[in-house]
């Protein structure tokens, strides 16, 4: 927010993958970035128009941020206000400005973002001459970089992901197999400051812990014969089953059905014969109805229950 600064400055861009609104022009602006993690941290450059000063100034202002966001502990909306400002210093001294590492981190981080990208773009296009050189510019770029040299920062990180990237963008096969995929997560957690890979990158004190517990039982040197060990002995003991005892199993599969429409339809007929019998036993002055009863039952039934209420009632007209 730079409505109240009346010094000048203006907003050029705010450089983020995330949802951005304008609400007044180079003035006002808005940024969703959605949920955010336990330690987690998002960075947004902003671009900005900063006019010439006659005069040095110790406490120049510059921005005005709020973040409102929902506290899932405490349940509630809370608010953050902050504002920004530099010092500003008088052309004659002519001091070169210090260039800030962590400004310069994240915008390496955009560029390889971007690189990416674009490199994307030209592998599904089938240039991969010029995807692999849009990706080694930027390496050489970021290796000029101040943040490049010191330790705690990501360009390290983002230097070994571009190299593994142009590495696998030098043909069709190995664009498909490897490239596409790792062009693709790589700018993706670059973009939004989140990854899940074992790598040392987004992540927190928890997701540290469970990464180097899960790397120290299983270290990459180890050979991969001996962890999925119990795994062959399964597929072993599954491949020495005879055929037939599949085709048996597979036929038992079958037979609970037939065996259970055969027990339905069994219940059925006994079901008829009991009602047939219980109402044969019962004295009734017409005859009309049963007989449409027997009709209603079906050709295979009706046979036996006919036959019972003839021998159960003698004097009755089943005509």
């Amino acid at each position: 927010n730079n409505d109240n600064n009346d010094n000048g400055v203006l907003i050029n861009s705010i450089i983020t993958a995330f949802e951005q609104n304008t609400i007044k022009e180079r003035k006002v602006y808005s940024v969703l970035i959605g949920d955010m993690f336990y330690e987690e941290e998002k960075d947004i450059l902003i671009d900005l128009n900063i006019p010439t000063t006659s005069s040095p100034n110790n406490h120049y202002y510059l921005l005005n941020i709020e973040v409102k966001y929902f506290n899932i502990i405490s349940c509630q909306t809370e608010l953050i206000k902050s504002f920004i400002e530099i010092k500003r210093t008088s052309p004659e001294k002519n001091e070169i400005p210090k260039i800030s590492l962590k400004v310069d981190e994240q915008k390496n981080r955009i560029k390889t973002t971007n690189a990416m990208k674009e490199a994307q773009m030209l592998g599904e296009k089938g240039k991969f001459s010029e995807a692999r050189n849009v990706l080694l510019t930027c390496k050489e770029y970021l290796q000029s970089s101040p943040s490049a040299t010191v330790e705690g920062f990501k360009t390290v990180q983002y230097l070994n992901d571009l190299k593994i990237c142009a590495d696998q963008v030098t043909s069709h096969p190995n664009f498909r197999q490897h490239g596409s995929y790792s062009l693709m997560s790589s700018s993706r957690q670059h973009s939004v400051q989140r990854s899940s890979n074992l790598a040392n990158g987004y992540s927190n004190s928890l997701k540290d812990y469970l990464k180097n517990t899960w790397a120290a039982h299983f270290p990459q040197k180890q050979k991969p014969e001996v962890i999925p060990e119990v795994i062959l002995k399964k597929v072993q003991l599954l491949q020495e089953i005879p055929k037939n005892v599949q085709s048996n199993s597979q036929n038992e599969s079958v037979n609970p059905q037939i065996q259970v429409e055969s027990t339905t339809s069994a219940k059925s007929n006994k079901s008829t014969k009991s009602t047939t019998s219980k109402k044969s036993t019962k004295p009734t002055t017409s005859t009309k109805p049963t007989a449409s009863k027997t009709k209603s039952t079906t050709s295979t039934k009706s046979t036996r229950s006919t036959r019972s209420t003839k021998s159960t009632k003698p004097t009755a007209s089943a005509k």
